[in-house]
């Protein structure tokens, strides 16, 4: 009989908490009744004969915990997580798990067991990144694998247009060219020879970078014509100041002002 690791922390989630005592254990069941993959192949007579309790069909608090991946297959989101926290291809005791996740499209070699339902931007469980580490290794890693809500992006084709189009709708890019700093950041990783761990948090920090906001920023301002500021003077309060183009009146007098 197949042994598998359990999460004792279970018995403090909000999650499992809120559950009647019959879900607690048909949750139990559909973790010990699923293949090695994580991979729950549906039977309601079988859970019925075990739990005591006949369901027509899943609870409706289980549809954040699993994902149907074929009409009578489910995927339990955290099994993997639980049972190999670092996917290694290298690994002969995960080979199996990754056939199976690889067949329902759950498995990504650069990014690891995904959700399908939101590949962009949800990573269940990181890949492992040194082959070196077995099974013998797998209490260690687990005491410090975590579930990241996106994967590394391990090379440039990574950030997607999508990715890029997402980055310039945030109110933090407003004033930088995306599109464009990518461009120039492909360009500087090619002539200098640079490598990232992780391609799409070093993109975000070029898009931060200082002179990337003022160049763009003056680029987009010219684009606009209300944000670029001219210097002008109320010939009635004397004084200058620094308006947008179309601002005609003193902020201070409300007089007439013009352009120096």
């Amino acid at each position: 009989m197949a042994k598998r690791f359990t999460d004792t922390t279970i018995w403090f989630d909000k999650w499992f908490m809120s559950l009647d005592p019959n879900e607690k254990l048909l949750w139990f069941f559909l973790k010990d009744w699923c293949n090695h993959g994580g991979i729950w192949d549906e039977n309601w007579n079988l859970a019925a004969m075990f739990v005591g309790v006949r369901w027509e069909g899943l609870p409706e608090a289980f549809n954040e915990k699993m994902i149907k991946v074929s009409d009578d297959k489910w995927f339990l989101k955290k099994f993997i997580e639980i049972q190999y926290p670092n996917l290694n291809p290298a690994n002969n005791a995960h080979k199996s798990a990754i056939a199976i996740l690889e067949k329902y499209d759950l498995y990504s070699p650069d990014l690891g067991v995904q959700n399908p339902s939101f590949r962009e931007s949800e990573t269940l469980v990181e890949g492992l990144r040194d082959p070196k580490v077995g099974s013998k290794d797998k209490d260690k890693v687990m005491v410090t694998g975590k579930v990241k809500e996106k994967g590394r992006a391990k090379n440039l084709e990574s950030i997607t247009f999508e990715i890029r189009k997402e980055l310039q709708e945030r109110s933090e890019f407003q004033y930088v060219n995306v599109e464009k700093q990518y461009l120039k950041f492909v360009d500087y990783l090619k002539a200098k020879g640079k490598r990232h761990k992780d391609y799409l948090a070093a993109f975000r920090n070029w898009l931060r970078s200082s002179w990337t906001d003022k160049e763009d920023m003056a680029e987009k301002q010219a684009q606009d014509p209300a944000k670029v500021k001219i210097i002008k003077v109320c010939f009635e309060c004397n004084k200058n100041w620094s308006l947008p183009k179309d601002i005609n009146d003193c902020p201070d007098c409300g007089g007439s002002i013009e352009l120096i």
